[in-house]
This record gives structure tokens, C-alpha cells and sequence, in this order.
């Protein structure tokens, strides 16, 4: 294993717990809260990214894990529809 994977795995030992909290805050499901963190952790893999320093990586994980939470809350937001008989126009 290379010294970037070793690194990316110490983060993610360190900050995993974290980030499913951050995340769940977001997403209120600790399954899916748990799969936007692992996935920002596979992105890291499949691409070798450099950061200045370790403050670095953590302020992108906390980011790359809030844009996958609000992308997902997007993707999935219920479409409201008003009740029978509203006449009010649906945009």
C-alpha cells in the first residue's frame, strides 16, 4: 500500500466518526449518513488529491461530505403537490 492510501486510511480512522455525525445532522439516517462518508473516502482513493496539510484534508472532507448530503437531499426531496381541489398552479 502507498504512503497516500495509508494516509487517506489513518483519516479515516480518525475523522469516520465525525463525518457519519456531521453527515447525519444533514440526512437525519445513519445508514445513508454512514454511505456519503464512505463515499467522499472512495473519491479520495480513486484520485489522488494533494493537500498542504493535514487541516487541509479535514476542511475537504467536511466539505466534499456537506455537498454530498445537500446533493442527496436534492436528489430526493418528496415534490409536494396541494391537495385535491386547491386551484392554485403547479410551477
Amino acid at each position: 500500500m502507498g504512503a497516500y492510501k495509508r494516509e487517506i486510511e489513518r483519516c479515516f480512522r480518525k475523522y469516520y466518526g465525525a463525518l457519519c455525525f456531521f453527515a447525519s445532522r444533514y440526512v437525519e439516517d445513519p445508514d445513508k449518513a454512514e454511505d456519503l462518508v464512505q463515499d467522499c473516502f472512495v473519491r479520495l482513493l480513486e484520485r489522488e488529491f494533494s493537500f498542504d496539510s493535514e487541516d487541509h484534508l479535514k476542511n475537504y472532507l467536511y466539505a466534499a461530505v456537506r455537498n454530498g448530503c445537500l446533493n442527496f437531499l436534492r436528489d430526493n426531496r418528496a415534490v409536494a403537490f396541494p391537495p385535491p381541489g386547491h386551484t392554485a398552479l403547479l410551477r
